[in-house]
């Protein structure tokens, strides 16, 4: 354990104090700078009166196969007028993922709401898809095309407007349009000496603040990305992504709805869609039970599909 111990003094040396700045490392597409405190722009929380409208989205899968899964994608909205709700809609869409005879995945959603997702089994460098991952690209899909059709001054949605790789870009960046705002709890940053960004940023600037084009993008079009602490007393650096400028009013608005104490320094309408959207283990088990009963004698046909992905759970109720 002693050891242990020393290691992690190891990685924390040089983020506590006299840090005077330091530079990301870069992601594909973007390039890099050095952040130092004078990058560290005050927030000021203030209520503004603008109409924003918040995103999350919820899952259950209820069966996954190699080759197919199928499931429930939950989406909630929730639309603030300044610090006051005003409304709030769920949305349950069932979804249905197939592998297709070109290597192909495509995504059948009940009701058709218009949106077309489909993505290869092998991307590049030879790395294959599973049908739950597919399935996950569809609910961030449908976030993005629900929020897309609400009316705000902002439209903010639980996470990022990037898809990790050239092949979930090609689905996600459709779907964004100006004015849209990602806002991400946590970021896997790490500074070009290593250590980890957020720590380094920490060390920077006390209070509310946020620090625009962290990392600037190659070429126009392209979403920005920037760091963001919402509340003096908060340890989190969120990953701010925009397709656009962000506006200071904004911002103030957002540091003023970032003060509940469950969780300070992350906006509150965040919290309350992803209690709306979230789809509890219960129900998950109730929808799975009712589908059972639907298909009948074709349930145990669909056994023998799920078996080569479900063996993990058969170990999981063994008592040891």
């Amino acid at each position: 354990m002693d050891w242990l111990v020393e290691r992690i003094r190891e990685a924390l040396a040089g983020v506590e104090g006299g840090v005077d700045g330091g530079e990301l490392l870069a992601e594909e597409g973007f390039v890099s700078r050095v952040v130092a405190t004078r990058d560290c722009l005050p927030i000021v929380a203030a209520e503004r009166g603008l109409r924003t409208v918040f995103v999350d989205g919820g899952e259950a899968v209820l069966f996954e196969s190699a080759s197919s899964c199928a499931g429930v994608l939950r989406v909630a909205v929730v639309v603030f007028l300044g610090g006051r709700r005003v409304e709030v809609k769920r949305r349950d869409v069932f979804a249905f993922v197939q592998l297709s005879e070109k290597h192909v995945y495509d995504v059948f959603f009940f009701p058709n709401v218009g949106v077309r997702v489909s993505f290869p089994l092998q991307e590049g460098g030879g790395a294959r898809s599973s049908p739950a991952k597919v399935f996950g690209l569809a609910r961030f899909a449908l976030e993005l095309f629900f929020l897309g059709r609400e009316r705000g001054d902002v439209l903010v949605r639980d996470g990022g407007l990037r898809g990790v790789s050239e092949a979930e870009d090609a689905v996600i960046s459709p779907l964004v349009r100006e004015g849209m705002v990602g806002v991400a709890k946590t970021n896997s940053w790490v500074s070009k000496e290593g250590k980890a960004f957020s720590s380094v940023l920490l060390a920077l600037q006390d209070g509310a603040w946020w620090v625009e084009d962290v990392l600037i993008p190659r070429k126009d079009g392209l979403v920005r990305v920037h760091a963001a602490r919402l509340h003096e007393a908060s340890s989190y650096v969120l990953r701010l992504e925009s397709a656009g400028k962000v506006s200071q009013e904004f911002l103030e608005l957002l540091a003023f709805l970032s003060r509940d104490p469950v969780f300070l320094g992350y906006p509150y309408p965040l919290i309350v869609a992803d209690t709306f959207a979230r789809v509890a283990v219960r129900e998950k088990e109730v929808l799975r039970r009712k589908l059972m009963a639907r298909l009948g004698r074709d349930w145990r046909k669909l056994q023998g599909l799920l078996a080569s992905k479900d063996a993990h759970s058969v170990l999981d109720t063994m008592r040891f």
